[in-house]
C-alpha cells in the first residue's frame, strides 16, 4: 500500500482527536515553506548514551551513535514509490524492530517485520512476520521478558487488507524465532504494557477499557465508563494504571489512577480530550487537557506540582530523568489557536499557517521555568507521531537515554527535512541530520 494511502487510513481509523489532529493536518500544507533556523555547531563534550535510528527521505534507515554521528546503514534497498522502511522500534533490552511497506507485486508482501537482536554494522535482521494486504499502523515492545530464553513480545497494530477495525497481533521473539497470534480488533485501539509485560491495558472503540492477560490470552473488561482520551498508561513501576473516565460536565473527563479496585482521582472535570503520562520514575504524572493546558501532579496524591497555561501545548515528553519535559506547542502570538478544537478545518488551517510551525521548548516543573528551543515546521512522519503522541511516547523515545538530547523531525529549508538534535544540557546548542524525517532513540 502506498505510504500516503496508509497514513490516511490510519488517521481515519483512529477517530477524532483534539485540535492537534486538525492542526497537524493543516501543517501538511506547510511542508513546502522555507524555514531556515540557525543550527549552531556543538562543542566537544563528553559522549552521550544510546543509539539513534533515523528514517531517511529515501525510505532507508541509518543508525547513529550517541552524539548523532558515525552512521551506518541498517537497510539500504528502499525504492521510492515501491518499498520503504519505517518506524524503527526499540525494545528496552536493545533489540530493534522495523517495518517494510511494499507496493511491488514481485516483493510478495505489503507489510514485513524485521527484528535485530543486536544493532551493529555486522549483524543481520530476522524476518519475523510477513503479510499480504495488511498495512502497518504502530508497534510497541513489551518492557519485560516473556517466558522463555531471551524472549520479548512485540505488539503490532495493523490496518487489515479489507479495511474495517484495526487489528492487534502479538509477535513473540526468541532469538531468530518468532511466534505470532492475533488478539482482537478495534477502532480506535490504544494500549499499554505492564512493567513485567504479562498484562496490557486496552482502550478500544472510545468506550471499552480492558485488561489483557498475555500468557492466558484472556480479556477482562473494566466497569469504568471511559472518558475522552486516547492512550492509557501502565505505571513504569507497580500496578497503577492511568486513564480517564467521564466527568460531571458535558465534554469533561476525570483523570484517575487505578490500582486493583481502587480509584484515585488526579484531576476532575477537565476539558476533554485529555492526554497524560507517568514520569519514568512513576512518581509524577503530566496531564494535558483539551484546551492545551498542562498540569504536573504527584502521581500518588494528586497534589499539583506545576501548571503551564501560557500558550497552547500540543504534546509533551518526559525526559528519562523525570526532571523536565519537552513541550511542543503553538507560539503565544496566536491567541485564537486555543479554540482550534472548536473551529472548522478552514479556520484551523489559517491559524496553523499564521504560526509557520510549532514551538519546541523545555519545561522544569519543580522550578516552573522553561526555555524556548525554536519554532519549526514538522516533517510528515513527525506530524503522524504528534497526532498520537500519547501512544508513541510509550514506545518511541525522542529523548536520548541519558536525557541529553531531544530530537525533532523538522523542515530546515525548502523541501529539506531533517532531524534536529537539541542539547538539553545547553539550550540553544543544536545539530541536524539532513535528509531525514524522524529519529528514534534506543532506551539504553
Amino acid at each position: 500500500m502506498p505510504r500516503k494511502t496508509r497514513e490516511r487510513n490510519v488517521r481515519d481509523a483512529y477517530g477524532p482527536r483534539r485540535a492537534l489532529v486538525v492542526l497537524m493536518a493543516a501543517l501538511l500544507a506547510l511542508l513546502a515553506l522555507a524555514l531556515d533556523p540557525a543550527l549552531a555547531a556543538r562543542p566537544d563534550r563528553q559522549a552521550s548514551a544510546g543509539q539513534l535510528a533515523v528514517v531517511g527521505t529515501d525510505g532507508n534507515i541509518r543508525i547513529f551513535d550517541s552524539d548523532g554521528e558515525n552512521p551506518f546503514s541498517l537497510v539500504s534497498d528502499a525504492r521510492r514509490g515501491r518499498r520503504i522502511y519505517a518506524w524503527p522500534t526499540w525494545s528496552t533490552d536493545g533489540r530493534l524492530a522495523y517495518f517494510a511497506t511494499s507496493s511491488a507485486p514481485q516483493d510478495g508482501y505489503t507489510l514485513r517485520v524485521f527484528i535485530q537482536r543486536r544493532v551493529t554494522p555486522d549483524t543481520q535482521p530476522h524476518i519475523a512476520y510477513t503479510a499480504q494486504g495488511d498495512a502497518f499502523t504502530y508497534a510497541y515492545w513489551s518492557p519485560g521478558d516473556c517466558a522463555g530464553d531471551d524472549c520479548r513480545d512485540l505488539a503490532l497494530l495493523y490496518t487489515p487488507a479489507n479495511g474495517g477495525d484495526l487489528g492487534l497481533r502479538l509477535l513473540r521473539n526468541e532469538g531468530n524465532s518468532t511466534a505470532e497470534w492475533a488478539t482482537e480488533r478495534g477502532s480506535p485501539f490504544y494500549y499499554s504494557f505492564s512493567p513485567d509485560g504479562s498484562r496490557m491495558i486496552w482502550h478500544r472503540f472510545e468506550t471499552q477499557l480492558e485488561y489483557y492477560d498475555v500468557e492466558a490470552r484472556r480479556i477482562e473488561g473494566l466497569a469504568d465508563r471511559a472518558g475522552s482520551f486516547g492512550a492509557p498508561m501502565w505505571s513504569p513501576r507497580g500496578e497503577r494504571v492511568l486513564f480517564a473516565v467521564r466527568g460531571a460536565g458535558l465534554g469533561r473527563s476525570d483523570v484517575i489512577v487505578a490500582e486493583g479496585e481502587r480509584r484515585t482521582p488526579l484531576l476532575r472535570d477537565v476539558p476533554a480530550p485529555v492526554s497524560f503520562a507517568f514520569s519514568p520514575d512513576g512518581q509524577k504524572a503530566a496531564v494535558l487537557d483539551g484546551d492545551g493546558a498542562l498540569t504536573v501532579l504527584n502521581a500518588a496524591t494528586g497534589e499539583s506540582i506545576a501548571e503551564r497555561r501560557l500558550g497552547v501545548t500540543l504534546a509533551f515528553f518526559w525526559s528519562p530523568t523525570s526532571e523536565q519535559l519537552a513541550l511542543i506547542g503553538l507560539p503565544r502570538s496566536n491567541d485564537r489557536s486555543a479554540n482550534l478544537r472548536r473551529t472548522g478545518p478552514d479556520e484551523a488551517k489559517s491559524a496553523a499557517q499564521s504560526t509557520l510551525g510549532v514551538s519546541v521548548s523545555l519545561f522544569d516543573p519543580a522550578a516552573q521555568t522553561g526555555a524556548l528551543l525554536g519554532t519549526y515546521s514538522p516533517t510528515r512522519d513527525m506530524i503522524y507521531y504528534l497526532q498520537f503522541f500519547d501512544q508513541f511516547s510509550r514506545s518511541h523515545s525522542l529523548w536520548s537515554p541519558d536525557g541529553r538530547y531531544f530530537t525533532f523531525g523538522a523542515l530546515l529549508g525548502r523541501d529539506a527535512p531533517g532531524v534536529v538534535l537539541f542539547d538539553a544540557l545547553t539550550p540553544g546548542v543544536t545539530k541536524a541530520i539532513p535528509d531525514s524525517t524522524v529519529g528514534i532513540w534506543s532506551w539504553r
